[in-house]
């Protein structure tokens, strides 16, 4: 079975509305596991964001986890992706992560059996489709799984909100605060 966890955004918040999800995460990893954290979407935080996740995650288990980035060539991208546990999807700009992952064929297959976790814009590349708030438009992620997802929900985001239900067919739409997460199992 393949677990997703689709996060609100704001990964990197420092005020403790993550501490749920990255105690998540540790529950969800075994020991000696690997965790690989793509950051295709923000290449410009690589560093801090992954300093970031790593330290968090840490904090919460004793347990041995090897952490690794994703390397930006797609052929080493796929190999680090069969030796993982855990694949982590970072947010920030969707269309840099959907134009860097569009190219693998059957996407899916790697996710097999593992933990997949998408923050933000990570969350949009899996659903099939989503509403951005930073660029106010639908857009259609890579159908990993068949829903809807708005990160970075408020209140002020209900009319978005409804847009995305309306869009093509009925699907579990879900609207997530920052700091915010969902656990699908498939």
């Amino acid at each position: 079975m393949t677990t997703f966890i689709l996060h609100g955004g704001a990964v990197t918040d420092t005020s403790g509305i993550n501490t749920k999800f990255f105690q998540e995460i540790a529950a969800r990893i075994p020991d000696g596991g690997r965790m690989l954290c793509c950051y295709f979407a923000n290449p410009g935080k690589i560093v801090s964001a992954h300093e970031y996740i790593v330290a968090q995650v840490s904090t919460c288990t004793d347990k041995h986890i090897i952490f690794e980035i994703a390397d930006t060539d797609l052929a080493a991208f796929i190999q680090q992706m069969s030796r993982s546990d855990v694949i982590y999807f970072h947010g920030g700009t969707t269309a840099l992560l959907l134009d860097a992952l569009r190219s693998i064929e059957n996407l899916a297959h790697y996710f097999k059996n593992k933990i997949v976790i998408g923050s933000s814009a990570g969350a949009y590349m899996l659903s099939r489709y989503y509403y951005s708030d930073r660029s106010h438009a639908l857009g259609t992620g890579l159908n990993i799984l068949p829903i809807k997802v708005l990160a970075h929900y408020t209140p002020e985001h209900d009319s978005e909100l409804e847009t995305l239900k309306a869009q093509g067919e009925q699907l579990e739409t879900y609207a997530l605060a920052e700091g915010e997460f969902v656990v699908i199992e498939k």
